[in-house]
């Protein structure tokens, strides 16, 4: 959506210019997210830095972003964390009854 912001906020948005799937976005996202370690209110990211920074994705055989390997692997991650959530709930009612038996 289009929205206002002043420019010394240091808010930076992303303007999608290709269609990429939504789990690859989340990926792309993922890998955005290790400047917020480099960079800090000491040391901000701005403009002129993150013109020139390069993350690494990866990339189909002609060079191309793998969007359908990004999506798949978040789709992967997901399963994974649902399933640990999965074996911590059952953990929490084996202890719970237990305790109430």
């Amino acid at each position: 959506f289009k929205f206002k912001m002043a420019t010394h906020n240091h808010v930076f948005a992303l303007i999608e210019k290709l269609d990429i799937p939504h789990d690859a976005k989340l990926y792309i996202v993922a890998a955005l997210n290790k400047l917020s370690a480099l960079h800090s209110f000491n040391n901000m990211l701005t403009w002129t830095i993150l013109q020139d920074v390069e993350i690494q994705l990866p990339v189909t055989s002609k060079g191309d972003p793998d969007f359908g390997y990004m999506s798949a692997y978040i789709r992967v991650q997901q399963k994974m964390a649902i399933d640990d959530a999965v074996r911590l709930k059952d953990k929490i009612i084996k202890e719970t009854a237990k305790l109430t038996r």
